[in-house]
């Protein structure tokens, strides 16, 4: 007969379980979107694919959207997993949107330091998407949402290039010669 209380046995199984979880992650989008419910059509799919690729090339900050119908955890658990796999060798953002429930949580990767409150961006993608959720469409939520976080990205590193010093090369007077 098994001593250890029920509990503790369930605990221990949702410990085990949330590992096993956690480590079915999907691989990195090869082209920053992960739709494996289909919520975008494929003209969709396309557009903002080609969107996300062309904002990496031009800004250098990678954006990765993942969509999902329901996610597979708890919002907060399941973008910070995939934050962890996809985001950790460069400066990007992890979306992880689950328009249906109306769930959204923008991370950044460790690298690239954008505000001090983490809910900022999650509430920036969440107004850029409110046309979309109000009509209940999930590709314009998912294109207005992620252009808004593009637009932020690209209006933060704009206002870091003017505010890191210019340098001048040194060049000797003519007074000394």
């Amino acid at each position: 007969m098994n001593r250890t209380p029920l509990l503790v046995r369930r605990l221990a199984g949702a410990l085990m379980l949330g590992r096993v979880l956690a480590q079915d992650l999907p691989p990195m989008p090869a082209h920053h979107l992960y739709d494996p419910d289909f919520l975008l059509s494929k003209d969709a799919t396309e557009k903002l694919s080609s969107a996300l690729t062309k904002f990496e090339t031009t800004q250098g900050v990678t954006v990765y959207l993942a969509l999902f119908t329901k996610t597979p955890r708890l919002i907060e658990e399941t973008a910070q997993d995939l934050n962890q796999a996809w985001n950790q060798s460069g400066f990007g953002v992890v979306i992880t949107f689950a328009p249906l429930a109306r769930e959204v949580r923008v991370l950044p990767s460790p690298q690239l330091s954008l505000r001090e409150q983490p809910d900022a961006l999650t509430a920036i993608f969440l107004q850029g998407a409110k046309r979309g959720l109000d009509r209940g469409d999930d590709s314009i939520a998912a294109e207005e949402g992620t252009g808004a976080i593009m637009k932020e990205l690209h209006a933060l590193r704009a206002q870091r290039a003017a505010a890191a010093p210019e340098t001048k090369a040194w060049r000797p007077g003519r007074a000394g010669l």
